[in-house]
């Protein structure tokens, strides 16, 4: 971008300035309600790219627009953060990955069926079929036995609840966030109302859900060729949009949405089962089950437009957005964006190879453009273009080849189950069923079956945002690098055997190998017998195939442990089943079936041997004959940032390159993260008494990742990020520490651990522990630490349960009477709240010599009513100072008697300093507070009506009114105040009482009402010119002969469009087709100063 910028000194700007310094000083209104001259428009700044750097991901938005009204605003921007793209996930109203964040929403996570609905209390153990509370649950189709999770994130405030047994919202981490739960939540109330209200601690209310903010979803499960499906779930809610604001002083923002019916097929699953009969003599190796679908019937909420009283933002498009126009108080369009996608299709090379009627080829729609146009012609452009991996290489939703957490792995898997169940975990199950099923007969009887469910970084890279190019021409380009974790890898060797032996002549042969295996091991072996044919004319009758008896022809082969002097059993596996081979080799039969289990430092011998003539015998089998192990990353779901380069357009490029490992060694991952652990249950079922085998199950399910995103997103977290720079501002590094805290898996009631059950919450995770910034020549410049405690006192928890049926056995009495005992597993997590604060950071800034002076800030929340900042202490080394601030809050008991207390308190604006006091020691240096008034001068609104302050000491010791708020309108907006000078000053509103347009020094508001009606009806309706002249007939007033006018016109929700100062003098501000300030002008036309925009073709 070049800006050509001509400036001439204006006078006024320099005594406006003054004026307020002068009167108003810190306290002044003035700063906050009269505009300055506007400068010129910035077009952003653009290479700024924010990276999470506890999960390596980038934050990357670029803001759309700002709703302003009063004191509040409300940024409206679009967002992209991804590790990658997972192949179920379908695309936000603005494609694959992205986020429009234009207000908040509170999203539920559904444990089990709705609170609101169907919770119930779980009973005590023990849990059998004469539990008849328990029976109650199971045979209900309503009963909810898990509390649900909602997540809120609205006006710079998030958080988590869940509703306690009264249903009453409770705070995982205490808040001062008010919550309230509305009738229409439970479904009982008028719909157009809201669902609930989330105060903030300013008095800021937000309203969710209501008319079409609210959507609801139900789901079922389809079995894949099976033909069967489950019941719906009970229909509930799932989230609740924004739909309206209301500040402390009465402004309104509303949001208007429009609702969409959808069917999705939102997830697969399978299993696969192994049994053993009779309780463990007989195994039958895994059988594949049907698959799963999950369908997800869900009527979905989509934005349309939000209004307020200057303003209306639309949004174009049907499920996705097309064009969003911002309008202003005139139906004018100031501000015009167009979007476009790229529909990627996908190939069918890694459809679900399963399902039928899922898709073929999946299309997934991605941002490429997001125009600016020109308001009135919808040409010129200011275009951000984005660009992907290859969004076209993903594969369909529902695909199978895809790793643990759900990313592309390129792998052609004709299983969802994954391959490897070494992870299995024995001490997890106590169940009569596991009883049958060691950790060795696991590896067994699923040695054959599942898919590669590893990462692959190749795919996993696929539909990641690669670059992003502005406006101006320059670009950020973004490279990834796999998700991993530093640890143990095997490297291996492989020795191919083969041996053969023949009897010819000889009735009797055998051979011999002798192989030591480095680690456990399977050998699978290839093995065959012939009649050998050549002979014939050389042996005689004895060797001739016509009347050779075919019994003869076979072998034995054996296999001897020599470290133990023991024999080796043979394994063979045919049909899914896997039973111990007798040695015996017969012709015409393939044997590559067959495999032996190798311990690790052990020598065998592996022989074959023959008995009669005329044969010719082969074993041949591949085995690791060396194994080291060596320490390197191993890739995991998902990608990281490695590097941002940034190109300004101008031939400047900086870069960003991140660096999971510390300084030792930066290439070593300090990546961690769960491990995960095979979805594996058992069930017993049969009937010992009626002579029937008891039979025993093991299934294999997809997935037991639930625990993982029970409480975050995120499936890896780095406890060392070291960020290495090179940008204007110079060369270096920063080095961030994060705590890394699990949650803790359930506790096991009764039986077995549940796959999917929900884990008990931690607190503190991806907590900033220590920030260090050094120079290129990685000499340290700074570091800052800091420190969290825990407030015991707000400890509490709620219980959630799973549970599942273990054994179903019928048993018959010698009455001859039947009946069936069925006994359960039950497994119990936690939601907990603890409070969790900072309690102090340490600031260390270093000098070239190594020295440092160090400051210490200790925070302070001592009371629990409010749960704010009360007291802030800061201690620096070189001067030995001890410097405070104390925060007082209307629920605090200094604050008794003070005026609309208890109002403050029921408007949940317990957040807002009432007095600010400042120590130096235990010294009272200064202090400011604010009075409230609700009344008739605040039209019955909760405002400021006093500002007080001094400084100490003083001639009275105690304070000095410096501002009094004299009157407001119904709107909040402010009419008159008197400094502590005694001058009065008047502000009149106008385009619908959202923008000062007349300050009138030296007069109170009773001398100018008699023209404020009119001067209200032209700025809302009117011309320009006609304002104009209304207000120089409100300056040349008789009655105002005394008083200082300065007034305002304004292009709605663009800029100010003239000022005309006290002495009449006016000045005209024009705006380019992009709404850009272009011109600054006098009353005679000439250029005060001018602007310039010039783009890169």
């Amino acid at each position: 971008m070049n800006i050509n910028l001509r400036k001439i000194t204006v006078i006024f700007l320099f005594l406006f300035e003054m004026s307020i310094a002068q009167t108003g000083g810190t306290n002044s209104p003035l700063q906050e309600q009269i505009p300055v001259s506007p400068n010129a428009a910035e077009l952003g700044k653009y290479g700024q790219v924010p990276v999470g750097l506890f999960t390596g991901t980038i934050q990357y938005s670029i803001p759309i627009y700002e709703i302003k009204v009063g004191k509040y605003s409300l940024p409206i921007d679009i967002s992209y953060s991804s590790n990658g793209v997972n192949v179920d996930k379908y695309p936000s109203s603005i494609g694959i990955d992205w986020a429009l964040n234009a207000g908040g929403v509170v999203n539920r996570i559904l444990a089990d069926d709705p609170d609101e609905s169907c919770r119930v209390n779980f009973p005590p153990p023990p849990y059998y079929v004469n539990n008849s509370a328990l029976l109650t649950i199971i045979n209900n189709d309503c009963a909810d036995t898990q509390p649900d999770i909602f997540t809120f994130s609205v006006g710079g405030h998030s958080g988590k609840f869940y509703l306690d047994q009264n249903m009453l919202p409770k705070h995982i981490e205490p808040s001062a966030v008010k919550i309230e739960i509305l009738e229409n939540f439970f479904g009982t109330g008028d719909i157009t109302n809201p669902d609930m209200i989330i105060t903030t601690p300013d008095g800021t209310k937000y309203w969710f859900g209501g008319n079409n903010g609210a959507e609801e979803s139900f789901s079922r499960m389809d079995q894949i060729l099976g033909g069967g499906s489950s019941p719906p779930s009970i229909p509930a809610k799932m989230s609740w949009y924004l739909s309206k604001i209301q500040t402390i002083d009465n402004k309104e923002i509303i949001f208007n949405y429009s609702k969409t019916n959808f069917v999705r097929n939102t997830g697969v699953s399978q299993t696969v089962k192994a049994t053993a009969a009779t309780g463990g003599l007989v195994y039958t190796g895994a059988q594949h089950e049907y698959p799963i679908i999950s369908k997800t019937y869900s009527n979905e909420s989509f934005l349309r437009n939000i209004t307020w009283d200057n303003g209306l933002i639309e949004f174009e498009g049907s499920d996705l957005v097309t064009g969003i126009n911002i309008k202003n108080s005139y139906n004018q369009i100031i501000k015009k964006y167009g979007l476009n996608y790229l529909t990627a299709t996908t190939g069918s090379t890694f459809k679900n190879p399963e399902c039928s009627y899922c898709d073929v080829t999946s299309s997934r729609p991605f941002l490429i453009e997001l125009l600016e146009l020109n308001p009135s012609n919808s040409n010129d452009v200011k275009k951000h273009a984005f660009e992907y991996h290859d969004p076209s290489g993903l594969p369909p939703r529902l695909t199978y080849a895809r790793d643990h957490w759900g990313y592309f792995n390129g792998k052609n898997n004709q299983y969802l189950v994954p391959n490897d169940v070494s992870q299995f975990v024995p001490t997890d199950y106590t169940s009569t069923g596991s009883e049958s099923f060691s950790y060795d007969k696991i590896q067994e009887l699923f040695r054959n079956i599942g898919g590669n469910r590893n990462a692959d970084p190749q795919y996993g890279i696929k539909g990641l945002l690669k670059k992003v190019t502005f406006p101006t021409k320059g670009f950020n380009e973004f490279i990834y690098e796999p998700h991993s974790i530093y640890g143990d890898v095997p490297y291996k060797t492989t020795q191919n055997e083969n041996i053969s032996v023949n009897t010819m002549s000889k009735f009797s042969n055998s051979n011999s190998i002798i192989v030591s295996s480095p680690i456990d091991q399977d050998v699978y072996l290839r093995t065959s017998v012939r009649l050998i044919n050549q002979i014939h004319q050389t042996e005689g009758e004895i060797c001739d195939p016509t009347s050779y008896p075919t019994q003869w022809i076979r072998g034995t082969i054996s296999v001897v442990d020599l470290t133990t002097n023991t024999a080796v059993v043979i394994y063979q596996k045919t049909q899914g089943l896997t039973v111990e081979f007798s040695g015996v080799i017969v012709e015409n039969t393939i044997y590559d079936n067959l495999y032996v289990k190798l311990l690790k430092d052990h020598n065998y011998s592996f022989k074959i041997s023959l008995v009669k003539p005329c044969l010719d015998m082969a074993l041949g089998f591949t085995y690791n004959n060396t194994h080291t192990i060596v320490k390197e990353n191993i890739a995991v779901g998902g990608m990281r940032i490695k590097s941002v380069v940034s190109n300004d357009g101008n031939g400047h490029v900086y870069t960003e390159d991140y660096k999971y490992g510390d300084f030792n060694c930066l290439d070593c991952s300090s990546g961690v993260m769960e491990t995960i652990k095979p979805a594996i249950s058992f069930y017993v079922s049969g009937a010992n008494s009626f002579g029937n085998p008891e039979i025993r199950d093991c299934r294999l399910g997809s997935s037991s990742l639930n625990s993982l995103y029970f409480s975050q997103s995120y499936h890896i977290a780095y406890p060392v990020v070291i960020k290495k720079f090179n940008n204007a501002n110079g060369k270096g590094s920063t080095r961030s520490l994060f705590d890394v805290v699990f949650d803790s898996p359930p506790f096991l009631t009764q039986g077995d651990w549940i796959p999917g059950t929900p884990y008990t919450n931690s607190f503190g995770n991806g907590s900033l522990l220590k920030e260090e910034v050094f120079d290129e020549n990685l000499v340290r410049k700074s570091e800052k630490s800091h420190v969290y405690s825990f407030d015991d006192s707000f400890d509490s928890e709620i219980e959630g349960h799973s549970f599942s049926s273990s054994n179903h056995i019928n048993i018959a009495n010698n009455m001859g009477n039947s009946y069936s005992f069925t006994s359960f597993m039950v497994n119990k997590y936690k939601i907990k709240t603890k409070r969790r604060t900072l309690s102090s950071t340490i600031q260390k800034d270093y000098f070239s010599n190594g020295s440092y002076i160090e400051s210490v800030v200790n925070y302070s929340y001592s009371n629990p009513s409010h749960l704010q900042l009360t007291s802030q202490t800061s201690t620096t080394s070189n001067t030995g100072e001890v410097l405070e601030t104390k925060y007082l809050y209307a629920p605090d008991g200094e604050m008794e008697n003070e005026p609309f207390r208890n109002e403050l308190i029921a408007s949940n604006m317990i957040g807002i300093p009432i007095s600010t006091q400042t120590f130096k020691s235990t010294v009272k240096l200064s202090e400011q507070k604010t009075v409230y008034e609700k009344g008739t001068t605040t039209s019955n609104l909760l405002l400021p009506k006093n500002i007080l302050a001094a400084k100490f000491p003083n001639a009275t010791n105690g304070l000095e009114n410096k501002i009094t708020y004299n009157q407001y309108d119904y709107k909040g907006n402010l009419l008159q105040y008197t400094l502590d000078s005694g001058i009065s000053v008047v502000l009149i509103w106008g385009y619908n009482q959202t923008q000062p347009i007349a300050k009138i020094e030296n007069a109170t508001y009773n001398l100018v009402t008699s023209y404020v009606s009119n001067i209200h009806t032209l700025s809302n309706t009117g011309t320009e010119a006609g304002l104009l002249v209304a207000l120089d007939n409100l300056r040349n007033a008789s009655g105002l002969a005394g008083a200082v006018v300065t007034t305002y016109t304004y292009k709605p929700l663009i800029g100010v469009s003239t000022i005309t100062d006290s002495k009449g003098y006016r000045t005209f501000y024009e705006y380019d087709e992009f709404n850009r300030l272009k011109l600054v002008k006098d009353a005679q036309g000439n250029i005060l100063s001018e602007n310039e925009y010039h783009y890169k073709n």
